[in-house]
This record gives structure tokens, sequence and C-alpha cells, in this order.
């Protein structure tokens, strides 16, 4: 479904968005909300990712030139929406799921044309080898959401801020800070 952002029109599903930079960010699978809406990390999630191109942008304009998620490539590990309120048994798809040989090549044809890509996750840490490509970085990181923030990033009391959206913004920043120094480095995937 093409639908209008803005000024531009982009093609976009619940799993999906062509963007308009070759960057890309790679996450599980759609929920209940991105099925709803029919956009990728419609909720929560894209919220956090947001706030972190915030930091991105302000930290390296010439590689994330936009503020906007939608400006970016964003696909799923898997494609088709699971979670529990949808009916599901669980909330992701199966290792096998995302690594059977259609699903890769889908998801390696969601990619083409982009440079970087953020695997986000460890569902999606799971198409690291079938995405890498020489002349492409390929960057591992935690997912973007508040349970994968929450994990893997724990704040030391006494320098956690004192509400919740001032520990949310530290985690961020910390997930931000991983993929500028990854990106800086010669250990990408």
């Amino acid at each position: 479904m093409l639908q209008a952002l803005g000024c531009i029109e982009i093609n976009m599903s619940a799993h999906f968005c062509q963007g308009k930079l070759q960057i890309a960010f790679v996450f599980s699978v759609p929920g209940a909300i991105e099925a709803k809406n029919g956009m990728p990390v419609s909720g929560e999630t894209g919220t956090n990712l947001n706030s972190a191109l915030d930091i991105l942008h302000r930290e390296l304009t010439d590689t994330f030139s936009s503020t906007s998620r939608y400006d970016y490539r964003i696909t799923n590990a898997y494609m088709y929406p699971i979670a529990k309120s949808l009916g599901h048994p669980d909330s992701e798809a199966s290792d096998d799921m995302v690594l059977e040989p259609t699903n890769v090549e889908r998801v390696v044809k969601d990619l083409a044309g982009c440079y970087t890509v953020v695997l986000c996750g460890n569902k999606a840490q799971l198409l690291a080898a079938k995405v890498t490509q020489q002349a492409r970085k390929v960057i591992c990181v935690p997912h973007i959401g508040n349970s994968g923030l929450n994990t893997s990033y724990r704040l030391p009391d006494e320098i956690a801020a004192d509400t919740p959206g001032g520990r949310r913004a530290q985690r961020i920043e910390k997930w931000a800070c991983e993929i500028i120094c990854k990106l800086s480095s010669d250990d990408a995937a």
C-alpha cells in the first residue's frame, strides 16, 4: 500500500517501509499495533526509534540525515503480524520461521540498496550472516522496544533519572551510542 506522509508517498505495510534513505532497520515481527495501523514500528518502539534518530542525526548528520523513522528502510525478520492479542500463543516468530528460506529471501530483497543495516533484537540478528554483503555494514543492537531497552541497558541507581521517561531517555541514548560506536569501528556484525 502506498501511503502519504508529509508530501511524499512511500511503499508501506505493517512489516515494511521503503523509506528514501539507504539505511535500514530490521526489527523482529509486526505486532497488533502495526497490523491495525498498517505501518511498521507504530507504537512505543517507533517513538523510541524517533528519539534515537534525534541523537543519531545530531551526532552523525551525514549518515543519519533525517530524524523521521519513515525516511529509513524498515523491515522485520518475519513479515506477518504476531501478537497474543491477535490470538497467537506467542508474540514472536520462531527461529525456524525467521530462517525459512523464502523468508530470508524476502528480507534480503527488502534490504536491496541499503549500505548500512541495523539488526534490532535477537530475531533480527538471526539474519546477520544472510544479509551481510561486501560494502554493507551490518550492526547488531538490542531491540529498541521498552522491554529490550530495560533488559539490555541497566542503569546504576546513582545515575538513573527519577522518572520512567527519564530512564527510558537514558537507555535510548545508550542504544544510539552503541550504534555510533559500532559504525566507527570495524567490528560490525
